[in-house]
């Protein structure tokens, strides 16, 4: 769930990427794991059904315009998906938040080098180093006790207030539905 996750919120679905996810979309398998999940399920099963009759590179246009529209521009953002933006006062990119997760990431070996100069504190690098640490945690201890800090130092100050903004802003059902289950996987991970 967290690579599909971070897959859907690092750039928007082509056509080839509709042409396998849809049918799978059709029949997400969802264990009830809380009420977020379960909501962000059905608002995808949904979309997979309304654009399985529709032709995919039209779909994909839309799901471009509205992933453009709520986290890249040229406009002001819909939802920015940098947690900085979200714990700052002055709602700015780079600030002490950044530098946080940034020294959270070089404790476990991880330095991200983006070709955009993305920050730090972007949600799809989030979600990728809760993955990382999720799979060390299997031979390390310390790995699993980071985790939980991070959860809860960092993606649970947030993903609250960007997925409500992601879901009322989104003009599709897919991200709709992608900011439902966001949440709901996240709040599920801290309570593993």
């Amino acid at each position: 769930m967290g690579r599909f996750l971070a897959l859907a919120l690092h750039q928007p679905p082509g056509v080839d990427w509709l042409t396998q996810m849809l049918p799978l979309l059709c029949d997400l398998p969802m264990e009830p794991a809380n009420p977020d999940m379960n909501r962000g399920a059905d608002l995808l099963q949904r979309f997979a059904h309304e654009a399985g009759g529709l032709p995919l590179a039209g779909v994909a246009e839309q799901l471009r315009d509205d992933f453009n529209r709520l986290f890249v521009g040229p406009a002001s953002l819909a939802a920015p998906p940098w947690e900085s933006v979200y714990r700052s006062r002055e709602r700015t990119l780079f600030g002490p938040t950044t530098l946080q997760v940034r020294e959270f990431y070089r404790r476990w070996g991880v330095a991200l080098r983006t070709a955009h100069h993305e920050p730090d504190d972007h949600i799809v690098y989030e979600l990728e180093f809760l993955l990382l640490l999720t799979e060390r945690a299997a031979s390390d201890p310390g790995a699993g006790e980071a985790r939980q800090r991070f959860l809860s130092e960092h993606l649970l100050k947030w993903v609250q207030p960007f997925a409500s903004l992601m879901e009322d802003e989104a003009e599709s059902l897919f991200y709709q539905g992608i900011a439902r289950l966001l949440l709901g996987y996240v709040l599920a991970e801290a309570a593993a």
